[in-house]
């Protein structure tokens, strides 16, 4: 681990710059390089900055400051439509998509779908919409 990725609170307007960075690199549109938004690395950094994050603001008194970027992604919303871009227009190839088994799935929509935290059935709604767009191809 990093030492940027310690919980120091010296270090919390650079993560938040950090996530700020990943987020906006995830989300590009045009995409700036598909890896980076199926990257189980960048995924997995996403999610513990943000418990960094949250864990140095409810700290300092400010715990209303926690979750500062949002951990729901609503389904049907412009993030919601924006991550079936990504991943139908990703490195990740139709039939890997098609021929994955459906715990593959759930690992690919919750590494696109990072730092979000989809509940079972967003995923189930995330995975069915990305499963119809790649059987009408």
């Amino acid at each position: 681990m990093s030492p940027i990725f310690q919980p120091d609170p010296e270090n919390l307007y650079k993560l938040m710059a950090i996530h700020k960075a990943l987020m906006l690199a995830k989300w590009a549109d045009p995409p700036l390089a598909p890896e980076i938004a199926g990257s189980p690395f960048i995924a997995e950094a996403l999610v513990e900055i943000q418990q960094i994050i949250d864990k140095l603001e409810t700290e300092r008194g400010k715990p209303e400051r926690a979750n500062w970027s949002g951990n729901k992604m609503t389904t049907h919303s412009a993030r919601w439509d924006a991550t079936i871009n990504l991943v139908t227009r990703s490195s990740l190839s139709r039939e890997t998509w098609l021929n994955a088994t459906d715990e593959e799935r759930v690992v690919y929509a919750r590494t696109y779908m990072s730092p979000f935290e989809p509940d079972q059935e967003q995923l189930r709604l995330f995975i069915d919409e990305v499963m119809r767009h790649f059987q009408a191809e």
